[in-house]
């Protein structure tokens, strides 16, 4: 449906006058309306009167008229037989049949009359339930419009309440203690209905023994009748109407008041279902208006006042109070209350012994909520004498995480008062509490650290400005007194030798310490020492541990910690209160521990800060002499690093030059021998003709055997030096040495280039050609590869080689910390590169295959 905005179509001017028209319509339509309800009721009263008017009216006209007609116009006697037979008509025939005629009209009268009645009821009623959802209007101007036009004295609307009937409304019945206390199902007529769900008619409750001593029959009532408020599912209450004469209530009332109460009935249910949702909505609203509360407040004692406070009033509770545990007692202690016993609770100063007493004991000790409508009924209910009115109790954990922090107690001074929907509503609103507390104790905590940060930053700047250890002490038991807030305090300094503590500082003490001594577990700070952890004395005096060099003293509070460096004990700190002044608690323990740390880091760098200065000169002798030392091994070391590189070319190049020699020699030597031999063989075949037929296959197996010699001695000799390297180059050196790698090894292996090749220095070629010849070696021994791939990058000035195969890879990093200097092939490798001026790289992952890099700076000649 759409609703229209009357200002916007311009009606606002003409609100009055369109307001005057209605009600000058709806005055002549209400009384149009009000005159055809009552037409069958007045004409039922005209009938009666017109029953015995009508017939005798006939019998004295007619008779009359007969009489003045008969006798005195025509004469004939009174006596005259047809005369007195037709009086004797007209006085009993004529006025019987009309009084049966106006009888039998009377009966549809009254018919009609009561249709018109039972539906000017249940119109009524409809009018009423529709005007409102408030559930207590609906029913007093429901019953007010039943009595009236069933015209019955008195009545009463109540409606079941788990297994009592609760009184909603009354009209005409005194008030007395079942109305009070309601009437539980099975009892009374109304229970009897409630229980039954159908209708009860007692004509006359005197002559019914099972009803004789009713409420109603005490109030004086003879006819009642109740008829249950039912929906599909379940009876909601029950009508009670009531008169004090017998016999006043009829079926037709049955009939009507039935049907009215399936009227009274959905109007019940909707007021409920709408004060249902418009609970919830509440509730929902105050959860959130809670919530936002409770983010916005970060102070622990006005949060819990606001909650208190919102609990109590939006929801309208007889008590509200917020419990904590405290931890060390194992109590539930009350932090805050809102209600008639606030301030008396407050100054009681509750505490609830966890799991032992009360509700909120055995919550906070079960974690779980617990809903009690009835205070007396419950064996754990804990009576708290500034809330004597207590008739209901709700209390739910507050948590966080797992842990339980407290517990939210709601009361009501009405039994029944509480509801599931109550029971789920305050467990959000406790859970919401619940972080908020802890994120107001860590706020709250945050804040004290960080002032207490602040005051020992400001501390150690002023103690690391100090390096003289009389006045640093001093000045170290001076602002420890200042940070806790205390009068004064002595210093101890702990001689492990001795086992003696000497006091070494004092401030404003009733006298002065410095130079006392205690032994080892003496008095507060021996204990401190001796343990090596901190404590608290609250009397001095009566404490059976004191020092007898500080007896009678009036500083009776005492908190003692130890000065501790590198996990071992140096010393200790008293800080005293006198009995007038605060005691210490665990805050000050946690601060006086902070700054005890820096004071020992103060008083050791003191320490240190003499013996830096005895031996800084001596330390600057030594540090020259070993400067001058250490330059000389310097230059030294850098004299014979290239020495090393010259000599490591050199080889190499030897190396090179021998393998080149060796390879011609047994070119020239040993391949010409081989030849000789085998002509030598063919000659001395030819001249044998056919006379070695038996020896001929040993001549041939010593021609084949001649043949893979010179093939083993040809390979050997272009593994010392590929002749083809000094004629044709890198590339077709590389590509050929792939080929034999390949059919040897059985891997697939391939070479790419990028760029122009070009020649490069010899030195350079036989370079990269061992240096691939080394890493596919590597590959075919260790990789356990199905392919490699030799990338060759010829740039303008760098040559990069890349060396790359799928097999299995290995920890690279891992493998040269455990190898470092021992494998000599990629040591060599990397020595013979960086000697060249270029670098090396290997990458290599288990199961991702390994990868060699190097790149050689190329310096080309001018025609090259």
């Amino acid at each position: 449906m759409r609703v229209v905005n009357q200002r916007s179509l311009g009606l606002q001017p003409a609100l009055p006058v369109l307001e005057r028209v209605c009600l000058s319509l709806a005055r002549p339509a209400g009384l149009m309306r009000n005159s055809l309800q009552n037409l069958p009721k007045n004409l039922v009263g005209l009938v009666s009167l017109l029953r015995w008017a009508i017939p005798l009216g006939v019998a004295l006209l007619g008779g009359t008229y007969f009489l003045f007609e008969q006798v005195v116009v025509q004469g004939y006697p009174p006596t005259a037989p047809h005369v007195i037979r037709t009086v004797l008509f007209l006085f009993l025939v004529g006025p019987t049949l009309s009084w049966i005629l106006l009888t039998w009209t009377l009966d549809l009268a009254r018919a009609e009359a009561n249709v018109h009645r039972e539906l000017a009821a249940r119109s009524a009623v409809g009018d009423v339930t529709a005007q409102s959802l408030d559930l207590q209007t609906i029913l007093g101007r429901a019953l007010e419009k039943i009595i009236e036009y069933l015209e019955l004295p008195a009545g009463r609307i109540w409606l079941a309440e788990d297994d009592r009937l609760s009184l909603k409304a009354s009209v005409g019945v005194p008030d007395n203690e079942c109305g009070e206390r309601g009437i539980q199902v099975g009892n009374c007529v109304c229970g009897h209905c409630a229980q039954m769900g159908k209708s009860f008619l007692l004509g006359d409750l005197s002559t019914d023994p099972s009803f004789s001593n009713v409420a109603c029959a005490q109030a004086g009532f003879r006819s009642v009748i109740a008829i249950p408020l039912s929906t599909k599912s379940y009876v909601l209450g029950v009508i009670l109407l009531a008169s004090p004469k017998p016999n006043a209530i009829c079926s037709q009332d049955q009939r009507t008041l039935a049907a009215i109460g399936s009227r009274v009935a959905m109007a019940v249910e909707n007021a409920q279902l709408y004060n249902q949702a418009h609970r919830h909505a509440l509730q929902l609203e105050m959860a959130s208006l809670m919530g936002q509360r409770m983010t916005a407040v970060l102070a622990l004692d006005p949060l819990l006042s606001d909650v208190t406070n919102i609990i109590r009033q939006k929801f309208g509770h007889y008590q509200t109070n917020v419990l904590l545990v405290d931890e060390e007692a194992g109590d539930l202690v009350l932090k805050k209350a809102s209600g008639p016993g606030a301030e008396a609770v407050r100054v009681q100063s509750l505490r609830l012994t966890i799991g032992k007493q009360g509700i909120t004991g055995w919550v906070a000790h079960t974690g779980q909520p617990l809903l009690c409508n009835d205070v007396t009924r419950e064996p754990r209910y804990f009576p708290a004498g500034p809330a004597p009115e207590t008739k209901a109790e709700l209390a739910v954990p507050l948590r966080v995480g797992n842990r339980i922090i407290g517990v939210l107690d709601v009361q009501s001074n009405r039994k029944d008062a509480f509801e599931r929907d109550d029971l789920t509503i305050l467990q959000i609103v406790g859970n919401q509490l619940g972080i908020a507390i802890e994120n107001a104790r860590l706020f709250e905590e945050t804040r004290r650290r960080y002032e207490a940060m602040v005051a020992l930053h400001d501390t150690s700047l002023d103690m690391i400005a100090r390096l003289d250890t009389p006045r640093l002490l001093q000045a170290l038991l001076k602002r420890g007194a200042e940070l806790v807030g205390a009068q004064g305090g002595v210093l101890f300094l702990y001689n492990s030798k001795e086992k003696l503590l000497r006091a070494v500082a004092s401030h404003n003490t009733w006298r002065d310490y410095t130079n006392f001594t205690l032994g080892l577990g003496e008095g507060a700070v021996g204990k401190v020492v001796q343990t090596g952890q901190p404590m608290i004395v609250d009397d001095y005096e009566i404490w059976p541990g004191q020092a007898a060099a500080f007896a009678g003293t009036p500083q009776s509070h005492i908190v003692s910690v130890p000065l501790k460096w590198e996990n071992q004990i140096v010393g200790g700190l008293n800080i005293v209160n006198d009995l007038s002044s605060r005691r210490f608690n665990g805050n000050d323990i946690w601060l006086l521990t902070q700054f005890a740390d820096l004071a020992s880091i103060a008083i050791k760098n003191a320490e240190l800060h003499t013996q830096v200065k005895e031996f800084s000169q001596q330390l600057e002798d030594k540090v020259e002499k070993r400067t001058a030392e250490l330059s000389r091994a310097k230059e030294e070391i850098a004299i014979r690093s290239e020495q090393l590189r010259w000599l490591l070319a050199k080889t190499i190049n030897m190396q090179e030059a021998e393998r080149a020699r060796i390879a011609r020699d047994m070119h020239d030597s040993v391949v010409q021998l081989v030849t000789a031999v085998r002509y030598e063989l063919l000659a001395a075949k030819a001249a044998a003709g056919g006379e070695l037929t038996g020896s001929e296959d040993k001549l041939n197996t010593a021609e084949r055997v001649l043949d893979e010699l010179e093939k083993e001695i040809r390979r050997a000799i272009y593994d010392l030096h590929p002749p083809i390297l000094d004629t044709v180059g890198l590339g077709p050196a590389l590509l050929r040495y792939v080929k034999n790698f390949q059919q040897l090894s059985g891997i697939a292996c391939e070479l790419q280039a990028c760029g122009a090749p070009y020649r490069l220095p010899s030195a350079t070629e036989i370079a990269v050609f061992r240096m691939v010849e080394q890493a596919l070696q590597n590959v075919a021994a260790h990789a356990k590869a199905e392919s490699a791939t030799i990338q060759m990058d010829y740039g303008i000035d760098t040559l990069s080689v890349t060396v790359q195969d799928n097999g299995q890879g290995f920890d690279y990093d891992g493998w040269m910390k455990g190898h470092e200097g021992t494998h000599l092939g990629l040591l060599g490798m990397r020595e013979r590169i960086q000697n060249m001026g270029g670098t090396l790289q290997v990458w290599s992952e288990p199961g991702e295959g390994t990868r060699v890099t190097f790149q050689l700076p190329i310096v080309q000649d001018e025609d090259g």
